[in-house]
Parts: structure tokens; C-alpha cells; sequence
């Protein structure tokens, strides 16, 4: 497979991208993020296709730390932390990182000498990023984890996603089928 096109001429490649037509009639509602709760869900069936909710993170009772950087990650995360990395162009795991070799590639990385990668399935349950973390109140009032007996609960409720510009990951289904929500805090997804 060649993929030179990614590794070196990205904006190439996005307009390559874009330049596809995609022949789905899917259109995203958007709904006002204070109106929408773990009940407004149920009654609309909101969660049978994606949806975006507007009116800011405060009106979808979602709480994060303001102005957070890679490094405030690996502080409140772990800075020995193994993180599972991924080659954007190839799509593949890199060899064993912790997530200070992650903040010290993100503060140097350039797009003429840096592979573009990603850090996908960091959890932070359980992590000081996560007491900082307070998902949108519908992810809240649906979610089945708090549900179990404390000693059943899987540790899969808070991931942090960090990418470097021009990444992305191929089509795929999340872990047990599982719901996602997603708030760019830097950057664009």
C-alpha cells in the first residue's frame, strides 16, 4: 500500500478525502444541549442514530478542566502510564510509550519530521483527570456502570483522545458496541 500521499502532502490527502462523495443521506440533528436528558433520550429515542447538542458544555452538564494541555494529562493521569499509540498513516500500535513520552512528542513534534499519531483508548477512571471529568448529564443518567455493585464495574467510562493535526483512524465499532460522546477541547475532530 502506498501511502505517501499521507505521510507527505496531508492537506493533499484530506482534499482527496472530501473530494468523495459519500451518497448518505444521513443528517445530524442538532438539539439545544439544556433541553436534552437521560428521559428527553428515552422518549425521542435519541440514541438510535448520532445527534449534536448545542448551547455549550455547561448546558449539557458537562464539566472539564479549562485550558488543559498534553502535559496536564500526563501529570494528572500518570506520567508512567503505558498508553496504547497509533501510527495515523498505518494504522497500527507502536511499541510500548507512557504517556511522558507522549507529552514530550507532542511539544516537539513538527509535520515535516514527526510520524502523525494518535492516543485513542486512554481511560481515566479512577485518575485525577478523572475527578476532573463530569460527562454530558444524558451520558449520566443512562450509563449502567454506577448500576453494578462497585466491585463489578468495568473501568470503561472516561477516555481522553489526543491526536496530532491531520490524524484519523479507519471506520471501526467501539468496544461492546459502546456509546460515545465526544467534546474537543483543542483543535477540531
Amino acid at each position: 500500500m502506498d501511502l505517501s500521499l499521507v505521510e507527505n502532502d496531508r492537506e493533499g490527502f484530506r482534499e482527496l478525502l472530501f473530494a468523495k462523495p459519500c451518497g448518505s443521506s444521513l443528517a445530524v440533528p442538532s438539539y439545544n444541549a439544556a433541553s436534552v436528558d437521560g428521559a428527553w433520550c428515552q422518549v425521542n429515542d435519541a440514541l438510535a442514530a448520532p445527534f449534536l447538542l448545542v448551547g455549550g458544555a455547561a448546558a449539557a452538564g458537562l464539566s472539564l478542566p479549562e485550558d488543559i494541555s498534553v502535559d496536564d494529562v500526563a501529570i494528572l493521569a500518570g506520567p508512567d502510564t503505558s498508553i496504547p499509540v497509533m501510527d495515523a498513516a498505518r494504522q497500527d500500535q507502536q511499541a510500548a510509550w507512557t504517556l511522558r513520552d507522549w507529552a514530550a512528542y507532542f511539544s516537539q513534534k513538527d509535520a515535516a519530521s514527526h510520524k502523525v499519531l494518535n492516543v485513542l483508548s486512554l481511560e481515566v477512571s479512577g485518575t485525577r483527570l478523572g475527578e476532573r471529568v463530569l460527562g454530558p448529564k444524558f451520558v449520566r443518567d443512562l450509563d449502567w456502570i454506577p448500576a453494578a455493585p462497585a466491585a463489578c464495574r468495568a473501568k470503561v467510562q472516561k477516555y481522553c483522545l489526543m491526536s496530532a493535526a491531520g490524524s484519523f483512524t479507519d471506520w471501526h465499532v467501539d468496544m461492546g458496541g459502546s456509546s460515545v460522546w465526544y467534546h474537543v477541547v483543542k483543535g477540531a475532530k
